[in-house]
């Protein structure tokens, strides 16, 4: 069973997230997976400036986080026999612990999520290869190359 985080766990990964460190190696620090150390980063708000590592921690935008997220947990809080399909999916929190539930809004037409986080879970990546170039499979189904 996953460990919920501790105040110096969250505290010792946001130091060496400013700092610069990888995921991966803040996760071998303080003994919590890349993933999770990623996700928690995300949630809390901490930013990185630029790509050489310099970040900063929006106070507003944490203080919002909270604050909604605070909102969101008296509102909207729904577990997963409460889900329909007109609910968001969107989980919030540790699924290891009782601080665990789904977003609960109401789902755009067509979607898993509402609006908030359908935007979220649609955003592009910049990282992947360009898509706008055809690619052509052999009849061996086991190659395969972009004109």
């Amino acid at each position: 069973m996953l460990e919920p985080w501790t105040q110096e766990q969250i505290d010792k990964a946001t130091e060496l997230w400013l700092e610069g460190k990888s995921a991966s190696f803040i996760s071998a620090k303080i003994g919590k997976t890349r993933n999770a150390v990623i996700g928690k980063i995300h949630r809390i708000g901490v930013k990185r400036t630029d790509s050489k590592s310099k970040a900063a921690v929006s106070n507003k935008d944490q203080n919002a986080t909270v604050l909604s997220e605070e909102k969101l947990k008296e509102e909207q809080k729904i577990t997963l026999l409460a889900l329909t399909e007109k609910t968001c999916r969107w989980p919030i929190g540790d699924p290891s612990t009782k601080n665990f539930w789904f977003c609960g809004k109401p789902v755009q037409l067509g979607k898993r999520y509402c609006a908030e986080h359908t935007a979220i879970a649609l955003q592009s990546n910049p990282a992947k290869k360009d898509k706008s170039r055809p690619t052509i499979f052999n009849n061996s189904y086991t190659h395969s190359h972009t004109i």
